[in-house]
């Protein structure tokens, strides 16, 4: 997508609007983009940013009525209409709908790389590609704005395809050195390497040009952890939260630090602020569950992974938590009960066979531990009960 030739005034408006939503003043953006769309200004990244106020403000339908009207003016690209309409279809979940809108698109431009990457994100969704590496060479053999190389970054990160995804972020800040969430990423996909000190100057970079930027200093706080300087999470936190009290996952985040660094009481003060912020978040109450437990309140903690289970309620991580709950509770009936709903999901896990077969010889039942043996030989022909 080329810019065209616009008024400086336009590209003051723009920066304002954009300075507004990194801020949460969604309405304040709205208000502006909507203008600027209105004067065909930048379309395409107008409504990129469009989409993502409409998202938060759970109205996407209101924007695809717009890009529908839109689509009779001849004033504007076609092709930049469908690719976003079809992107819009694609949160909403109508995937067959975004697909007929992206593959019109590729019908006309075969090398559009935006239709090509929003159609691969479609029928990810979909469960119908899972090979991404035409999408790397694809990159590697064109030359995408620091934009389309920021968000196809995000994209193998959220993968774990870590070296594409570096490529691509390093791509990005060529293009744009100035960008800060370039590089906020960046930092992120080096510390899932494993280059930690890396990932600290790229954190550092973002800091740089966006000092007050709490997104920025949470996952500092994150490169920290994982490098278990709880003591220099802990002031990453802080200082995100003293920009932006509300940031949730800087919280859960600072509560893990407590925990590892021994002062369970503060990390689950944190998750229980955390908690009347946002009670429909499952992993809090699952960190909270485990935090409580540590502390031997093992009847509140059972309450809490209940309470996870409630808005997840297949979730492994937590019904292997409340597992090891109940082991150590000495809980034998409900022990039993949880090992068969995990087994259900996943027969493989040999410790959850084990604590299976310790239950059922505390209750004594001799038929099921003989059945729960002969099964568990099936699936582990060379392990020794």
């Amino acid at each position: 997508m080329k810019f065209r030739d616009f008024s400086l005034k336009n590209k003051r408006e723009y920066h304002k609007a954009q300075n507004f939503l990194e801020r949460g003043n969604y309405y304040g953006a709205l208000d502006i983009f909507n203008g600027l769309l209105e004067k065909n200004y930048h379309v395409f990244y107008v409504l990129s940013n469009l989409i993502t106020i409409h998202k938060e403000l759970n109205s996407l339908d209101i924007l695809l009525d717009k890009i529908n009207d839109l689509m009779n003016d001849k004033q504007y690209n076609q092709d930049e209409l469908l690719i976003q309409k079809g992107y819009v279809l694609y949160l909403q979940r109508d995937y067959d709908n975004a697909l007929e809108c992206l593959d019109e698109v590729l019908n006309n431009d075969p090398d559009n790389l935006w239709a090509f990457f929003y159609k691969l994100k479609v029928l990810k969704d979909m469960d119908l590609c899972t090979d991404f590496n035409s999408l790397f060479i694809r990159i590697k053999e064109s030359n995408p704005d620091y934009y389309l190389s920021l968000s196809i970054g995000e994209f193998f990160l959220e993968l774990e395809m870590f070296d594409e995804s570096l490529f691509c972020f390093d791509l990005s800040l060529k293009k744009n050195s100035k960008t800060y969430n370039a590089w906020v990423y960046k930092g992120l996909c080096l510390k899932e390497m494993g280059r930690y000190d890396e990932a600290l100057k790229s954190l550092d970079a973002s800091l740089k040009l966006s000092p007050y930027d709490p997104i920025s200093w949470n996952c500092k706080g994150l490169v920290y952890n994982s490098i278990e300087d709880w003591d220099n999470a802990i002031r990453c936190f802080d200082k995100c939260l003293m920009l932006d009290s509300n940031y949730i996952s800087a919280i859960v985040n600072k509560a893990t630090s407590y925990y590892k660094k021994g002062k369970t009481d503060e990390s689950i003060d944190c998750c229980e602020l955390a908690l009347s912020m946002d009670c429909e978040n499952y992993q809090i109450w699952d960190n909270y569950a485990t935090f409580l437990a540590a502390e031997n309140r093992f009847e509140e903690s059972l309450k809490a992974y209940d309470e996870a289970l409630k808005l997840s309620h297949n979730d492994l991580k937590v019904l292997e938590n409340k597992l090891i709950l109940l082991y150590n509770m000495k809980d034998w009936e409900s022990l039993s009960c949880l090992c068969d709903k995990i087994i259900d999901i996943d027969n493989t896990i040999y410790w959850v066979w084990d604590y299976k077969i310790q239950a059922l010889k505390q209750l004594n039942k001799q038929d099921e531990i003989i059945s729960a043996q002969e099964e568990l030989l099936k699936i582990f022909p060379d392990k020794k009960i």
